[in-house]
């Protein structure tokens, strides 16, 4: 075993005194004028093909953490259109890389497409997913602070951005109010700037529960009940589901339950299912019973 290890030992040691040439990874960086900002997404490292001896080469992988390629295009008259970098601006833009020898890139050109540098109000959408413990429910409505953001970037991206995603959380086990913080999504931070990395979202999970209103009356929308026309029952009842302090405010005056006019006159099967409208947003609702029979007087007998 100590033969092993010495033959093992001996032959690391010599292997990284000989010089190689591999290619190396390494974050990638534009600097553009003031006012101009870059369109299509670039790709966060380049290729860097070094030479170098192999302790100079492990040094460099494993524990150079600031070797960077900075293209710096600030002081240059760049109009709203193309731009190629090319190879030699790439091995210009190369920094902290000591010891070795940078001699290739690949790719050994990036295009850019630059606009205008603009800035733009969105708000945020959070993907959040909340399972709370057993018998409890979390609240449909919610709160981040700030709902909104800017971001900085190209004109043309910028106006296609309608919101901006949070990173997708799941939140388990919760049972009472809730305040945490989700981080903003980064898909694209080679080109757009957030004016804020995170914002807090509060929530309220309470324990569950259900309650029934009764006696709320049928009202026929766009319309009044013709004379010949007759739905039995007249009035239901409105199961209502969710959080205990949530369904103990909820009255008969905050429901509302009807059928469209047009739905009644063209009713053909004398079974209708009353439609049901709830000022607060409750997780469930449903009329019970959930069909009313709807009659049609063609004839009277004497």
């Amino acid at each position: 075993m100590g033969s092993i290890l010495f033959a093992t030992s001996l032959w690391g040691y010599t292997s990284l005194n000989h010089e190689y040439t591999p290619f190396v990874k390494v974050p990638l960086s534009v600097l553009l004028p003031a006012d101009k900002a870059i369109e299509n997404p670039l790709p966060e490292n380049i290729s860097i093909k070094v030479k170098g001896t192999g302790w100079q080469l492990f040094y460099l992988i494993f524990f150079n953490r600031t070797k960077e390629c900075t293209v710096d295009l600030s002081d240059k008259a760049i109009s709203d259109n193309e731009y190629i970098i090319t190879r030699t601006d790439i091995l210009k833009g190369i920094q902290n890389i000591v010891d070795v020898e940078p001699i290739d890139v690949l790719p050994e050109s990036v295009k850019l497409i630059i606009g205008q540098l603009v800035t733009r109000k969105v708000p945020v959408n959070p993907i959040i997913a909340i399972t709370p413990r057993d018998g409890f429910v979390a609240m449909a409505n919610y709160k981040l602070k700030p709902d909104s953001i800017e971001i900085t970037g190209n004109e043309t991206t910028v106006r296609n951005i309608r919101f901006w995603n949070t990173r997708p959380t799941n939140i388990d086990g919760v049972y009472k109010h809730t305040a945490m913080s989700l981080a903003l999504s980064d898909t694209l931070s080679t080109i757009i700037k957030l004016s804020r990395s995170s914002v807090n979202i509060y929530f309220d999970v309470q324990q569950e529960a259900d309650i029934t209103i009764y006696d709320i009356p049928i009202r026929i929308r766009g319309g009044s009940l013709p004379k010949n026309h007759k739905l039995k029952p007249e009035k239901i009842s409105v199961i209502v589901q969710g959080g205990i302090n949530q369904i103990a405010e909820i009255s008969k005056y905050d429901i509302d339950s009807y059928i469209d006019y047009n739905e009644l006159i063209n009713d053909t099967t004398g079974i209708i299912k009353p439609k049901i409208e709830i000022n607060e947003k409750v997780n469930n609702f449903y009329p019970h019973p959930r069909y009313i029979y709807h009659y049609r007087i063609v004839k009277t007998l004497e």
